[in-house]
């Protein structure tokens, strides 16, 4: 009950949703690039899953997995130091992640052969298939693409059959243009879009 409230979690109500719940006992599937379980925050809490990305960069090289530890950090980060008072708060601070690589960094070598090579057009779904059958709880996808595939609707599908909360970023372009273009996942029916904040 020690830890600090920051202003962007009272932006969106944390403080009352922690009134009837922290998280405990769920699990979140990240499908991202991979998170980093021995960072401070999320130390304890963080379960290695299916890589789908695999392959894509040159043998021996050492994943940043920047984007989905920085994704992870903001859903359960616990805090670090002292009665973990320091370093990054999540919304959910004891639920655990489920790590299901799907994507790689921006600035991975592999990039490019991700988005080209047909054995990774299907990873998104993919992981969403492992999600449900490890028994997350709640699935997160912050990432997305302008074209949907019949595939990825067929997995989001199987998700919400399965009673799953599906939650997928609705872009960072909403601020750009008048119009934010449609975003997929986070377009189909029964995902959870989510903006920013700022």
């Amino acid at each position: 009950d020690a830890l600090p409230i920051l202003p962007v979690l009272q932006q969106i109500d944390v403080p009352a949703a922690w009134r009837a719940s922290r998280g405990k006992g769920v699990t979140v599937a990240v499908l991202d690039t991979g998170v980093d379980g021995s960072v401070p925050d999320l130390a304890g809490q963080v379960t290695t899953g299916q890589d789908y990305a695999a392959g894509v960069d040159p043998p021996g090289y050492q994943l940043p997995r920047k984007h989905g530890t920085y994704i992870a950090s903001l859903i359960a980060g616990h805090g670090r130091g002292p009665g973990d008072t320091m370093g990054v708060i999540g919304v959910a601070p004891e639920a655990r992640i489920l790590s299901v690589r799907v994507i790689p960094d921006d600035t991975e070598p592999g990039l490019a052969a991700y988005e080209r090579k047909p054995k990774y057009a299907d990873a998104i779904g993919e992981g969403i298939y492992y999600a449900v059958k490890h028994g997350a709880e709640v699935i997160n996808m912050s990432l997305s693409a302008q074209q949907p595939s019949a595939d990825l609707r067929a997995a989001i599908a199987y998700a919400i059959a399965h009673n799953r909360v599906v939650v997928a970023s609705a872009g960072n372009g909403g601020t750009t243009s008048a119009f934010a273009p449609y975003l997929y996942p986070a377009s189909f029916p029964g995902v959870i879009a989510v903006a920013a904040v700022v």
